[in-house]
């Protein structure tokens, strides 16, 4: 499969992904979006695809670029966005952080729960007055 795109992060994801060791990396994580890549890693695995990641100059009046840059844009902006809900992730790993069983955490849950924790403690600290 041959994918034509403007953005480089799109292609280094896509390479990651295509090495078939993302999703057991430290890198995982730290990634942003890292459920969306898990789907992506999961599909290329699951389809047996070989990637070619294309990198094609944004905004040069590339018809079929602008058109999907387009797209891409109603979308983001739309209120009728399709959200992936917790059940069709393909995780990597043995459980998903969600919210009220419908949010899924896209950031680091090490980062998330270092937060959290320091907020209680500082919810504690300002109770002792």
């Amino acid at each position: 499969v041959t994918i034509y795109t403007d953005s480089q992060t799109a292609i280094d994801g896509l390479r990651s992904c295509s090495t078939y060791v993302y999703s057991n990396s430290r890198l995982y994580y730290k990634t942003t979006n890292f459920e969306l890549w898990a789907i992506i890693e999961r599909t290329i695995l699951s389809k047996n695809l070989t990637v070619f990641p294309v990198k094609v100059k944004a905004h040069s009046g590339n018809y079929l670029n602008d058109f999907a840059d387009s797209l891409a844009n109603t979308a983001h902006t739309a209120s009728s966005s399709i959200l992936i809900s917790g059940m069709d992730l393909a995780s990597a790993h043995d459980f998903v952080l969600t919210y009220d069983n419908d949010v899924v955490c896209e950031s680091n849950p090490r980062h998330l729960l270092k937060q959290y924790y320091q907020m209680q403690l500082m919810r504690d600290l300002l109770n002792l007055t």
